[in-house]
């Protein structure tokens, strides 16, 4: 016997053909969606990586780094920051000089915006090692999710370990919050501290802004 041929109305498809093309499209889709993805994620460890290594030979550190677009322009943006503090100068030379290293490096191909800038007074907190270091420090932490039926702590910063942020509220009581909950945290602004930087380094709380620099237009 042959095989019994299919005649379709043109512009009509059988549902489960069509089913079947329209599974077939989602994933291809949802392929390309996790490949950009996938990629922005290397690039931006690419450049973590270039920026750490460019920052420590001026002695200055990495705060944050992020990538994304806005609008329609790409924006590289840079927190950093040195013992002692950084001001308006070390803002300007590293965005010059991670200008340069980019432009060699070549790891971005299309137009973006660089702004290089200090943490400020109220520093943010990123990562584990950031809830460690600055642990006897007054802190403001967000949660993502509701803890004890809130979302705003208030208190000293105990450190963190094991993924949990302890924290001493006003009220004695210490709390242990788990660090993939929080979903912001910033140091308290300490008058008395800032002005013991701004003593020792000579900068004014106008050094603390941010600088730009457009680059491969």
């Amino acid at each position: 016997m042959g095989v019994t041929p299919a005649f379709f109305v043109r512009g009509s498809i059988p549902d489960e053909l069509a089913g079947e093309m329209e599974q077939q499209q989602m994933e291809a889709g949802n392929m390309t969606t996790l490949s950009k993805s996938q990629e922005r994620t290397t690039t931006t460890a690419r450049l973590q990586t270039l920026a750490r290594e460019t920052l420590a030979a001026m002695e200055l550190g990495l705060v944050n780094l992020t990538y994304r677009r806005e609008g329609s322009q790409w924006v590289l943006r840079l927190m950093i920051e040195a013992e002692g503090g950084v001001g308006l100068d070390d803002c300007a030379k590293a965005s010059t000089q991670l200008s340069a290293v980019l432009e060699a490096e070549d790891i971005i191909p299309q137009s973006y915006l660089l702004e290089v800038s200090s943490p400020g007074i109220d520093r943010p907190l990123f990562t584990e090692d950031d809830y460690r270091r600055f642990a006897g420090r007054q802190v403001n932490l967000r949660t993502h999710a509701p803890m004890a039926g809130r979302r705003q702590f208030q208190g000293v910063l105990k450190g963190c370990d094991n993924g949990q942020v302890a924290l001493r509220l006003p009220t004695g009581e210490t709390v242990n919050l788990p660090f993939n909950n929080l979903a912001s945290g910033r140091l308290e602004v300490d008058l008395d501290h800032q002005l013991s930087r701004l003593e020792h380094t000579g900068l004014t709380p106008a050094d603390n802004c941010p600088s730009e620099g457009k680059v491969r237009e």
